[in-house]
């Protein structure tokens, strides 16, 4: 929940942010670089929240959505691959300077078009994606199913 890397993040947290984004930045051709860099953004935010089961939870579902998101830039033109590239690290630095700042409410508005943003790219892929706001606390979360893989990502 980035609500809580809001609350909970140190300065450590911030630049290790701040440096993993810059690495995407610098990955230049090598996706492979740039999917790692994405995968250690989202942890370094799970672990500025200091919550294990958050922490165990993505440490499972990073592996699925590497493989995925590989395989669904294989099939952009190069023009669409640097747009979304760009568009990611630019989400990012967003999503940090609202950390940062600590603005829960821009950090949530941000997730919400992240993950918005996700599904879109993600639509017609080998998996089925459905967005949900969890009744009690209106917490959005992301219902992710192909053939062999089930999970639910309560937000980051």
């Amino acid at each position: 929940n980035i609500e809580w890397a809001v609350e909970r993040h140190t300065k450590a947290d911030i630049a290790k942010m701040r440096s993993i984004i810059q690495q995407a930045e610098e990955a230049g051709d090598d996706l492979s670089k740039f999917f790692s860099c994405d995968v250690d953004f989202h942890m370094a935010i799970v672990e500025a929240g200091r919550n294990d089961m958050a922490k165990i939870v993505h440490q499972v579902i990073s592996h699925l959505i590497f493989d995925i998101i590989s395989r669904a830039f294989m099939n952009l033109t190069d023009k669409e691959r640097d747009e979304l590239l760009r568009d990611i690290i630019s989400m990012h630095y967003s999503m940090l300077d609202a950390i940062e700042k600590r603005n829960a409410e821009k950090a949530r508005q941000l997730v919400n078009t992240h993950l918005s943003r996700f599904m879109h790219f993600m639509d017609g892929e080998i998996l089925t994606i459905k967005w949900y706001t969890e009744p009690m606390s209106g917490e959005p979360f992301i219902l992710l199913i192909n053939k062999r893989f089930f999970y639910v990502d309560c937000g980051f």
